[in-house]
Parts: C-alpha cells; structure tokens; sequence
C-alpha cells in the first residue's frame, strides 16, 4: 500500500541517530502496522536531462538548483555520451572527412562530468543525483554529396544508460565515432592484417629500390589503407554499407547491461523523423517494433510530452510483457518517463513536465535505481504542477491477505482484487478517466471524479495461466499517467473446482454447442488479437460452450470453448448457437 508521499526530515534524522533502517522499519510498522507495502514511499523523479555538458542550457549546479525550489526529489541526467557524425571520402572514410560535432559528455571528459553530479549531489540535502548519458549507438548513410541528397538515417535513435559508475566504462560504450577500443578487434583484424601485409611487401620493394615509380605511391596507398582499417574502433559497424538493423542497438544493451547499467528506449515515436544537423540531412522514422527486436534491455519512455501508442492496450508494450509472461522473454519491459529537458521555456521545455514517481524503502541512490530496475515506478505528464498521484495500486489475494505493487509478483489463491487510490496532488476535482488493462486487454474502464478509490475483483479469469496489471489515468493529453504491471501467479490447481459433488449427487448438464459462421476463424490461448492460435475452425464446426468472459470486443464477449478436448477463446461475433438448442446468437445466453 502505497500511501506515504515524502520521508519527514525528523524521520530521516531518527533514523542517522539511532541506526539507519531498522528504526525506520519499526517507525513505519507503527504507524503502518496492517500493510508491508506502506515500507515503500514515493520519490519524484526527473530523467533525460541535459546539461551544459552537452546540448543542456544549465549548469548541473542550476539544475539542481531549480529541482529543489520545484521540489523534485532525484534527477536523472541524460548528457549525450556522443555527439558527433562524420562523412569520410572511400576508400579513407576513417581519415578524410568532414565531422559535425555537438558538446557531449566524452568529448568534455567523462571523468569531470562524473564528479561534477558527484559533487553537487552531496552539497544537495533534498534532490538526488544521478548520472546518465543519452546514446546514439548507429546510424548509416544514403544518398551522396553530388546527387544532393546525402542523409543520415536513425541518428535519433537513442538508448538511455543509467548506473554506470566507472568512467572507463562510459569511455568503451561502442558508438561510432568515439574512443579507441580493444573490445572489437577480432572482427576487424583481418582487413588490417592484409592491408598492413601487402604495405610491408611495398616498404621493402623501395627498400630494395624495385620499380620506384609504381611502388612508392603504392607504399603509401597501402599506409593510409593500413592506418583507415585499424582495428582498435569503437563500433564494429560500418555507416557506409546500409542499415545493420537492430544488432548495432542490441549490442550497446548487451555492452552496458554487463556493466551493470539500466537501458531504456528513449522516444521511439518520433513525431516527423525528419530534422537536420548543420548542413545534414537527419531521417529517423518511429521505432516502436524495436521493444519487440530487441532483448535484456530494461525499459521505455512510456510518457513523454505527447501520448504514446506503444502504451495502448495490445500494442508493443503488452505483446513484450506476453511474451514474458509465456516465458519467451527473461525479464519484463519497465516504462518510464523522459522529461527531454535541454532549456526551460524553449520549444515548450520546463522541467519536470514529465516525472517518473519511484517508490523506494529509503531516499537514496542506490534505492532508485533499484526501483527502475524492478519496475516500482509509474509516469506522470503534467499540464501543471497540480499533477495525477496513484497513491495506491496493488493486487491483492483476499483469501491470504497478501498484496503487492507495481514491477512485484502475486501468487493468489483466489481471483485477484485490484485496489487505487488516484488524486491529483493539490486537491479538486478533476475528471479522470481510469483503464485497467489485463494481459493487453482493457477488462475496465471507469470515468471518475477525484480524489478516487476503486476496488475491483478480477473474477472473468480461470486461474490458471498467469495475468499482469497495469493502469492508465488521463485526464486530458498534457494531464495521464501510466503504470508498470504488477503480475500475478496462481498456486496450483487453483483453477480447478475443490469441491465437488459425488458422481451420483452430480448429474452432467446438457451440453451446449456453438456453430462456427465462418472459414479460418481462430480459436486462441487468450482472450484477444494478440494471443497465439490454438488452431483454425471451418464454417460448420461445433464447439463447446464454457461460460462468457467480461472482455469485449466491438460489443460482443469473448467466449471460453472446447473444441476436440482443448479449451481456447473464440470472439462470440463468429459464433451462433446450433439450430438444435436456440434460435438466438450467444449473447442471449
């Protein structure tokens, strides 16, 4: 139960004095005694923010500065790591070309941006400070300077790594353009090793004084080309020959997650995709498939100044979230919020227009980024400071009296019931509209006036596979907030009656069958498009009625049949009862 709002100073001291957590422990147990999830407090947080390390107007000792006046409690930066794109002349890309370059954090040195946040964080008593660069792990050309159309593309494509302490690490990201690197030599090698053989035959031709007109400027083609095809480079990819897809992508993640970093998709839903770069060309089309191309990364920019698709019940947000949850996936997909911050009040910039609200055990960095990393946080676009609170969301098993929040797991022994408290942090009455979303389906929907508290028990499920939760509140497009799904498990068995009659006090009802009106329909694992066919029906074929569940689609229920001894789901739109049991289509049932 998520109701304390700010960790009291006077607590905070108890806490120093009289030794750290266990005080604190007890403290809450006393005022909170009936719920564990009252440990968890909420922290408002600021990411993807830039400073005057990068492309940022701000110092980060004026950022932390106007974090505190506005009462934000951590700020997640979000310097670009790089900031530069070149166009080389082939075959010596690597040595003659024309580079546009932005401030960033590795062209500044990542050691002095490290320990400016560092410093200011521990001159700063009530904001956090937390590092972070924004990256740009690819991009490839199109087009040349003759035709003028030259354009770089996906140089918009960005990941956001957070929880990175070592400045070495920052410094081998692999992006284009930057540091000598070792990491990725074995694959480079081989042009290297040809091209530094046949620049040694030349040497020593000269040396032996053979054909010196032709093997002189031979020796030194064969130098630049040697040097140009270097093996210590930051990035195995090549921006000359197309588009690598995402392995460029998966790469970093894979690079920083082993580093012990946070990855987060930054705004995959770019609104034109076309921009430009000094005299460049910059096309970076939306991105959004990508959540489902790429694995092990940690999260994504599920609130941003303007909606988000991907966050729409069936999307790409909840096809990743089935896919862990039928253990195609290792670990969920967090959504966060990216603030974009570069200056206040330009293009519409001010910070903290967009929030992401942690709910930690105690006030600290180190409990932040535990909470980004396990999901207990939600996102909040505000309008103005007057913005949505979900001061509670937890699933809870009646029946056990157990309960959890945001980004934990539930093993229920009963149909789980779902429990928020939403209000808008200043008070009045805003009217809110309140979606629950179950495994990619909205199962309900309320329109509310606030402050509200909402209880609702999930009873339209069989128990048996596992569900995830997630809420989205909106009160106009500048005024949502999204949260992470809380998943729940059911002990076994479970879905399957307890308690029966004896065969002979149990006698079989009378089967009811269900006529297919159409060829091809599909019967699913799921009540819904985007869950896996079981199989496909033809026109004529009989199934077995089970019972209707609550999830609707176009005004008519999805159905739970049998077919041949499996059970599935089946949308009742393509279904009529047999002519030999009823005359009306299964909603009259």
């Amino acid at each position: 139960m998520i109701r304390l709002l700010r960790v009291s100073h006077s607590i905070k001291k108890l806490v120093s004095q009289c030794g750290g957590a266990m005080v604190l422990l007890g403290a809450l147990l006393v005022v909170f005694p009936s719920s564990a999830l009252a440990l968890y407090i909420q922290v408002d947080g600021v990411a993807d923010i830039k400073s005057n390390f990068s492309e940022g107007c701000s110092s980060i000792t004026d950022i932390a500065n106007q974090a505190e006046r506005q009462k934000i409690d951590v700020v997640l930066f979000g310097d670009f790591a790089r900031n530069s794109i070149e166009f080389g002349i082939k075959p010596f890309e690597r040595i003659f070309k024309n580079i546009t370059q932005g401030p960033s954090v590795l062209d500044r040195g990542v050691g002095g941006y490290l320990s400016e946040i560092k410093d200011n964080d521990r001159q700063f008593e009530r904001t956090l400070l937390i590092p972070g660069v924004e990256t740009i792990p690819f991009y490839f050309w199109t087009g040349s300077n003759y035709d003028k159309n030259l354009t770089a593309h996906n140089w918009d494509k960005h990941l956001l790594v957070f929880g990175m302490d070592s400045a070495e690490d920052y410094e081998q990201l692999p992006l284009p353009n930057s540091n000598f690197s070792k990491k990725y030599t074995h694959e480079l090698l081989n042009n290297f090793i040809v091209m530094g053989f046949i620049f040694m035959v030349m040497v020593g031709a000269v040396y032996k004084g053979l054909f010196r007109k032709i093997t002189v400027p031979l020796m030194l083609l064969f130098a630049l080309l040697t040097l140009n095809n270097h093996p210590f480079q930051s990035s195995p990819f090549d921006p000359y020959n197309g588009d690598h897809g995402v392995e460029p992508y998966q790469n970093l993640i894979d690079f920083a997650t082993s580093k012990g970093a946070l990855v987060f998709w930054n705004h995959m839903e770019t609104a034109s995709g076309i921009s430009q770069k000094g005299n460049t060309v910059l096309e970076t089309l939306p991105y959004p498939d990508d959540l489902l191309k790429t694995q092990n990364y940690t999260g994504f920019q599920a609130v941003g100044d303007e909606p988000i698709g991907q966050t729409d019940p069936g999307q790409q947000w909840d096809q990743v979230l089935m896919e862990y949850l039928n253990g195609n996936r290792e670990q969920p997909v967090w959504g966060f919020g990216s603030n974009d911050f570069l200056c206040e009040n330009q293009e519409g910039d001010s910070l903290g227009s967009v929030r992401t609200i942690f709910l930690v055990r105690e006030n600290n960095n180190d409990n932040v980024l535990d909470a980004m990393k396990k999901g207990r946080m939600y996102a909040v676009r505000q309008a103005d400071a007057n913005r949505l609170s979900l001061d509670e969301f937890v699933v809870e098993d009646q029946k056990a009296g157990n309960q959890v929040t945001m980004g934990e797991e539930l093993v229920a022994t009963d149909f789980p019931a779902i429990s928020l408290k939403l209000r808008s942090v200043q008070g009045g009455n805003k009217t809110t509209q309140i979606k629950i979303i179950r495994n990619g389906v909205l199962v309900k929907e309320e329109t509310v006036s606030l402050p509200s508290e909402l209880t609702w028990r999930d009873v339209g499920i069989d128990r048996k596979e596992p569900v995830y939760y997630r809420v989205m509140a909106t009160v106009s497009p500048q005024d949502h907030l999204v949260s992470n799904p809380i998943f729940v498990k059911f002990a076994e068995n479970i879905g399957v009656e307890m308690a029966k009659l004896a065969p002979q006090e149990q006698p079989s009802p009378p089967e009811k069958l269900l006529t297919v009106m159409l060829d091809g329909v599909e019967m699913k694992k799921g009540p819904g498009e985007i869950f896996s066919n079981i199989t496909k029906l033809r026109k004529g074929q009989e199934v077995s009625f089970v019972r209707r569940t609550n999830i609707e689609l176009n005004h008519r229920n999805w159905l739970v049949v049998k077919f041949r001894n499996r059970s599935g789901y089946i949308w009742e739109g393509v279904l009529k009862w047999s002519d030999d049991q009823h005359d009306a289509g299964p909603n009259e049932q």
